[in-house]
């Protein structure tokens, strides 16, 4: 598990997962995956769960892979916290949580 600041960029949250803590958490650049924005969680699903069949990369590269959520549904997603923690937490979800400051 890897415990980092949420940044703000226009008035959303943002959420950043570069080097380090992809490689912490076993996502690798171009790796498709899909993003589910829960009450409590957001959930990084690989392979994506889609119903529409679109999919988002892991961007950067093979060095510097980077997973960058920042939108309006982050912040109610996480509670609002100034810092979030993030966890594999089965082999094909990686958990977002709002973490304690």
């Amino acid at each position: 598990m890897i415990t980092l600041k949420t940044a703000r960029n226009r008035g959303n949250a943002r959420i950043w997962l570069d080097r380090a803590s992809c490689r912490t958490l076993a996502i690798k650049h171009g790796e498709p995956y899909s993003v589910e924005f829960g009450p409590d969680a957001i959930r990084l699903h690989f392979p994506p769960r889609t119903v529409d069949g679109r999919a988002r990369k892991v961007a950067g590269s093979a060095d510097r892979p980077v997973v960058d959520l920042c939108s309006r549904k982050v912040d109610p997603s996480i509670g609002g916290a100034e810092r979030y923690s993030a966890a594999r937490t089965t082999p094909s979800i990686v958990t977002i949580k709002g973490a304690a400051s």
